[in-house]
C-alpha cells in the first residue's frame, strides 16, 4: 500500500459542479440524444434527499449548475433543490427551453435567487421552432423581455440572462441577423457554439461549420467583425468545433469540475453519462463510434471527495484516456 493512502484526502477546488437533476424533456430538439434515442431514453429526477446530502459535503466550489441532459424546471421540488445550493451559498444557474417560464415562476427564479438563467436557441427567428421542435423562438423572448421587466420592478441584478445560441451549418447565412438580436434582447451574455455530440452523418455535417483551416479563419474573422460594435462588447463569445484544431484540453473542465447524474453518479462531463439502455453511437471525423458511458462512483456508496481521489479517476483526469474523450469535439474547440 502505498503512502498516498495514508495522506488526508482535501476538497478538490473545483470552479463548478454540474448536477444533471432531471432527463425529463417537454421538447424535441432535432439534434439532442432526448430525442435521437427516444426509444431507449431513460427518464428520472435526481433525488432531493441525495441532492441535500451531496451539497452538505460539497466545499471550496463556486457554482452549482442545475441541468444536464433534460429541462430542469421539469423537476418537481426544483425550488427545494435551488433554495438548498442558496443556503450553502453557492452561485446557482440552469439552461432552459423557456416552455415552463411564465410570470409566476419567472418571480420565482429572483426571490429564489437563481443567479443564471440560460435560455436556448438554435436560429434568430422561427427556424430555431423546426431545429428545436416543441419550443418557441416567440416564447423565449417573451420570458427575456418579462424576466427583465420583473428585476427592474424588484430591483435584483439577478437572474442574470445568459443566451446559449447554437450555430448550425444550414444557418451560417443568418449570422448577420444576430448582432441585432443579441443587442434588442438586452441579455446580459451570449455564447455562440456548434454541435459537439453528432449523433448521425447529417448532424456531423450540421457541426462543421467550414470545409478547411482557411475557412475556419475566415469564420472567425466574420465574429469578430459581426461582435464587436460597441453595445456588444464583452457580452458576445464563441465556441465552436474545428476540427482543424490540433487535440487540446478539454472545453469541459474535468481538471477543474465534474458532472452529477440525476442517479448520483460522479463523471467527468456531461458527454460521459447519457442516460440510455441499449447501443447508441455518435459520429467524429467521419467516423462511427459507440457512446459509452463512464463514472468513477456512485453518491449513493461514497463522498464526492473520496471519489474525486481514486487513483483511476485522477489518472483519468491527468491523461484524459478514455476512447471517447480522444474522439470528442470539446477538445477541438476555438473560441
Amino acid at each position: 500500500m502505498g503512502i498516498a493512502n495514508f495522506l488526508p484526502r482535501f476538497h478538490p477546488l473545483l470552479d463548478w459542479v454540474q448536477v444533471g437533476i432531471s432527463t425529463h424533456c417537454d421538447a424535441s430538439c432535432a439534434y439532442c440524444p432526448h430525442t435521437r434515442f427516444r426509444s431507449s431514453w431513460k427518464s428520472a429526477h435526481i433525488d432531493p434527499e441525495l441532492f441535500s446530502r451531496f451539497l452538505d459535503n460539497l466545499k471550496n466550489t463556486s457554482m452549482v449548475y442545475l441541468q444536464g441532459w433534460g429541462e430542469p424546471f421539469l423537476h418537481p421540488d426544483f425550488w427545494q433543490l435551488l433554495d438548498r445550493v442558496k443556503a450553502g451559498r453557492f452561485m446557482a444557474g440552469c439552461t432552459s427551453n423557456a416552455n415552463n417560464l411564465d410570470e409566476e415562476t419567472l418571480k420565482k427564479t429572483v426571490g429564489h435567487g437563481l443567479d443564471i438563467l440560460a435560455l436556448s436557441l438554435a436560429g434568430p427567428d422561427e427556424r430555431n421552432d423546426k431545429i428545436r421542435q416543441g419550443t418557441s423562438f416567440y416564447r423565449v423572448f417573451k420570458a427575456i423581455e418579462k424576466l427583465q421587466d420583473i428585476k427592474a420592478r424588484q430591483k435584483s441584478e439577478t437572474p442574470k440572462i445568459h443566451l446559449a445560441h447554437m450555430l448550425l451549418r444550414s444557418h451560417l447565412g443568418d449570422m448577420d441577423k444576430l448582432p441585432a438580436l443579441f443587442m434588442n434582447s438586452g441579455v446580459d451574455h451570449v455564447v455562440i457554439s456548434s454541435l459537439t455530440l453528432a449523433l448521425s452523418q447529417h448532424w456531423e455535417k450540421q457541426a462543421l461549420l467550414a470545409d478547411s483551416p482557411e475557412g475556419y479563419r475566415e469564420l472567425k474573422t466574420k465574429f469578430d467583425q459581426l461582435f464587436s460594435v460597441p453595445e456588444l462588447n464583452g457580452k458576445v463569445f464563441t465556441h465552436v468545433y474545428n476540427p482543424f484544431l490540433p487535440r487540446g484540453d478539454c472545453s469541459e473542465n474535468v481538471q477543474k469540475a465534474l458532472y452529477v447524474s440525476e442517479l448520483g453518479l460522479v463523471s467527468p462531463c456531461v458527454m460521459t453519462q447519457i442516460p440510455v439502455s441499449g447501443p447508441a453511437h455518435y459520429w467524429f471525423e467521419g467516423q462511427r463510434y459507440a457512446l459509452r458511458n463512464l463514472n468513477f462512483g456512485s453518491l449513493y456508496e461514497q463522498d464526492m471527495k473520496d471519489i474525486w481521489h481514486k487513483p483511476e479517476y485522477k489518472r483519468f483526469r491527468k491523461r484524459l484516456d478514455l476512447a471517447m474523450c480522444r474522439r470528442c469535439a470539446k477538445t477541438k474547440i476555438e473560441g
